[in-house]
């Protein structure tokens, strides 16, 4: 099953870092957020993801960073 949320606020747990993806889609225990107006994390480590109202409210590992996605696994409950 995918789920797609708009927008998404991303806070790093083991870092300072923080932003907002314009859209993210959860397939599995996978998550790709897509940002084109703000940077997205690069540094490695644990973030919270966060969508419209707190709805999801995930945390996950950063797996994968590029300038416009970013591509997150090891996603749960926070």
């Amino acid at each position: 099953m995918t789920m797609h949320f708009y927008p998404v606020t991303i806070t790093g747990i083991d870092n300072n870092f923080k932003c907002t993806a314009e859209s993210a889609t959860l397939s599995g225990t996978t998550l790709t957020a897509f940002a084109t107006s703000s940077p997205l994390p690069h540094p490695p480590g644990k973030y919270n993801i966060q969508g419209p109202g707190s709805i999801p409210n995930l945390n996950a590992s950063l797996e994968y960073a590029y300038p416009a996605m970013a591509i997150f696994n090891h996603v749960s409950a926070a």
